[in-house]
């Protein structure tokens, strides 16, 4: 079973600072339950500054009707550090 998702969100600060970003993906279900998903995306911080770049993959496991655990893992060109989250709802 494959999955498609996109976002695109906008934060609306004062006059001199709005932030958007995209992102588009997909996922496979590589066994009963099991996803991995892989998504890029651009960070846009106005005409100031350059945009980010944002590849994120990530591992899902479901169980039952309503559990979700995600592992997801995020790399920004600026600093090429990885950061590690896990998301329970």
């Amino acid at each position: 079973m494959f999955r498609i998702s996109a976002l695109y969100e906008t934060v609306v600060g004062d006059e001199e600072f709005d932030v958007s970003f995209y992102t588009i993906g997909g996922g496979y279900e590589f066994v009963d339950g099991a996803w991995i998903d892989v998504n890029y995306g651009q960070i846009d911080f106005g005409d100031e500054f350059e945009k980010v770049d944002r590849i994120q993959a990530a591992i899902s496991f479901e169980m039952g009707d309503r559990l979700r655990l995600d592992n997801q893992f995020e790399q920004d060109t600026t600093d090429d550090s990885l950061m590690g989250s896990g998301s329970y709802f």
